[in-house]
């Protein structure tokens, strides 16, 4: 057994019974980290029929270029992807139902390793989430009409004014 600390291709020996009886080659291959994901905003509160804008542009990758790395967005928070494609950093919602959404986003590098000559596909990924509190507005309550005489104080009552989704 031995530990590799540097990639690169290296030849072996296999002996038996202490003679060579033959090579090998061994490929090591170099590190591939995953893309750091970052995704603002991370938490947001809006009312309903708001836009969020989410942005990942800080996102980034050692090996690769932000226009190589693939985005996948969540964007809406009911678990399919809505937008894949290259370089696409950031995503527009509108909600327009009171609740509490996760949004994911995905981000894959193009990497890829060689083995025997040949090109194979190792991509690594990194995720974040972005929550998103959709508020429902108050319900106010004014119990009037209110009448009054000129010059006379009024007093106003909102007793029954709620909030109905308690944020």
């Amino acid at each position: 057994s031995y530990v590799y600390d540097m990639p690169g291709t290296y030849q072996g020996r296999i002996y038996i019974n202490g003679d060579v009886s033959g090579q090998i080659e061994i490929n090591i291959l170099p590190e591939n980290l995953p893309p750091v994901v970052i995704l603002e905003p991370q938490e947001i509160w809006i009312d309903v029929g708001g836009i969020v804008d989410f942005d990942a542009t800080q996102t980034y990758d050692d090996n690769d270029p932000m226009q190589d790395l693939r985005f996948i967005w969540d964007s809406d928070g009911d678990g399919n992807f809505d937008i894949d494609g290259n370089g696409i950093a950031t995503a527009q919602t509108t909600f327009n139902n009171n609740g509490t959404y996760e949004i994911s986003l995905y981000v894959f590098d193009q990497d890829t390793i060689w083995i025997e000559g040949q090109e194979y596909p190792w991509p690594e990924w990194g995720m974040n989430t972005s929550i998103v509190h959709v508020n429902l507005p108050p319900v106010a309550e004014a119990n009037g009409p209110y009448y009054s005489e000129f010059g006379v104080d009024i007093q106003f009552d909102s007793t029954g004014s709620y909030d109905p989704d308690g944020i």
